[in-house]
């Protein structure tokens, strides 16, 4: 149910108002670019600030055979141009939202973009990544149920994970590790915002720190 991800992001600061209030209306994604072809889900990101993520696959697809050499530089270069625009989002005090790992399945591994861009972050911008499973309950032969649950999962938030950040394989290896137990967490509730620990209060804290970095910088 991925594609309904970047949605239930968007909608955090209605389920914690107190935690995530801040996060609407500046909160950024990046988006595959074949959603942007989607005209239900091509609004939905756009009005989100959605950075458009042109992925091999895609491109492969949309030419119907493999890119030539020169193609696929093209193609590394406009990748590198993205994670310039996330990183700059982040410095500019923005959140932003990043799906390595799609619809769970055990043999996927966790893509390296977050780990580009955490690498690329001033370090004096104390980054911070939370990891983040979700997980939409399966009810195989309800039609009306599934299609409701699939707006109602449940949403479990790991620990931070703190910088500074500087091998891009470590911190794919570090999310890795939390997005697995963040999903198995979630798939033993029911639909329903989730806190490792006291984590609530941790993201809280890290909201107020950025917020005083931004105001410093001002």
């Amino acid at each position: 149910q991925s594609f309904t991800d970047q949605f239930q992001v968007g909608g955090l600061p209605r389920k914690d108002p107190e935690v995530f209030g801040d996060l609407e209306g500046s909160a950024r994604i990046t988006a595959k670019v074949p959603l942007f072809k989607i005209p239900i889900l091509r609004t939905g990101v756009e009005i989100m600030g959605s950075i458009p993520a042109t992925r091999y696959k895609d491109v492969k697809k949309s030419l119907g055979r493999d890119l030539t050499d020169e193609e696929c530089d093209i193609l590394a270069a406009s990748q590198d141009e993205m994670i310039d625009a996330v990183v700059q989002t982040i410095v500019n005090g923005q959140d932003y939202y990043n799906f390595p790992k799609g619809t769970r399945d055990a043999s996927k591994k966790v893509k390296g973009g977050m780990g580009k861009v955490a690498v690329r972050v001033p370090e004096e911008v104390n980054l911070a990544i939370s990891p983040m499973g979700i997980y939409y309950p399966d009810f195989k032969g309800h039609k009306v149920l599934r299609r409701r649950n699939v707006f109602r999962p449940t949403i479990y938030m790991d620990h931070l994970i703190h910088g500074p950040f500087t091998d891009e394989d470590e911190v794919t290896q570090q999310l890795t590790k939390r997005l697995d137990y963040s999903v198995t967490m979630a798939k033993g509730h029911t639909p329903r915002l989730l806190y490792r620990d006291n984590n609530r209060a941790e993201l809280k804290a890290a909201k107020k720190a950025q917020e005083e970095m931004l105001e410093l910088a001002a």
